[in-house]
């Protein structure tokens, strides 16, 4: 008789050939898959849904979704097949998930992994954020700002901190959202900028607050230029590029003449990707420039574009 091990090793692997085949039939033996013992088989059983299903299926997963959602941390381990099905409802804008995403953005699992208690289900209130986002749900910002501050101990359990992805996500499912009033959360952060260590969330703070008002964030954003926080010239000067708004080369031109190395040329490669007529003129400038480094930059932008 096969152990307890090669059993899951054969469940894995057939589950593995059903994804692979793409096959709407196999949808059923997906679903059966979702509620195998073992957390790996159902992770992909829950992907593979994600990649087919289609809104006929959608009302089903709610209900499986809610499966999960009772006593997840012997169901749904690590939060993983609710995270699918969060991905899944949100590729689908699917509205009548959205009371569940709303549950699952302010769920926290508290797991051991090493004798150390983590949370973790990070993952699922990033998907669950950016579900609400793409949905317009009324209520998203409310529920999408806390995770700006979301350092993984939720404030009331502590436990091993997360890495800034969620804080990444947060922002950039405010961005996608489109309510102006996001911009006030996101002023908080950008404006106090060491109370968030994290350059990763810094710069999606300030693409998303150019995306929701790019007037209105111009100050946020440029002060990072004027204050001398040089690891974030580039990120904020193609911030300021990609909004898209008026005058942007005059804004961004002391990140240009400060920056060096990869920095330049990220600011280079997104003037050329822009290809307006002001944006190509900066690059011309460039090539004149006495800076070898300056010219370079522009030589290999307009290579990199092709104009």
């Amino acid at each position: 008789m096969p152990s307890s091990n090669r059993k899951t090793e054969i469940r894995i692997r057939d589950v593995e050939r059903i994804a692979a085949r793409a096959d709407d039939s196999d949808t059923p033996a997906l679903l059966a898959c979702l509620r195998d013992p073992s957390s790996y088989v159902a992770k992909i059983a829950a992907d593979a849904l994600c990649d087919r299903a289609g809104r006929a299926l959608a009302e089903r997963l709610i209900t499986e979704y809610e499966y999960f959602e009772f006593n997840g941390t012997r169901r749904d381990s690590g939060c993983y097949i609710r995270a699918a099905l969060a991905r899944l409802f949100t590729k689908l804008e699917y509205g009548p998930a959205r009371e569940a995403l709303k549950r699952g953005i302010r769920t926290v699992q508290i797991e051991s992994v090493a004798g150390v208690p983590y949370d973790m289900a990070g993952q699922l209130r990033g998907e669950c954020a950016l579900g609400l986002a793409e949905m317009r749900d009324p209520q998203a910002l409310r529920y999408i700002a806390p995770l700006l501050f979301d350092d993984g101990c939720n404030g009331i359990v502590k436990a091993a901190p997360v890495n800034a992805e969620l804080r990444v996500i947060a922002a950039r499912a405010i961005g996608r959202l489109g309510n102006p009033d996001g911009l006030a959360v996101l002023g908080i952060v950008l404006g106090f900028p060491d109370r968030e260590k994290n350059s990763e969330v810094l710069c999606e703070c300030m693409s998303a607050a150019m995306q929701l008002d790019a007037q209105a964030a111009l100050p946020l954003v440029t002060a990072y230029i004027e204050s001398g926080y040089r690891d974030l010239y580039a990120p904020a000067a193609i911030a300021i590029i990609n909004s898209g708004i008026t005058g942007a080369e005059d804004y961004i031109a002391s990140a240009i003449s400060t920056s060096r190395g990869d920095s330049l040329k990220a600011i280079c490669l997104t003037l050329a990707a822009k290809r307006t007529a002001s944006a190509l003129d900066t690059l011309n400038e460039l090539a004149s420039s006495d800076s070898d480094e300056h010219r370079t930059a522009s030589a290999y932008a307009r290579a990199a574009v092709g104009c």
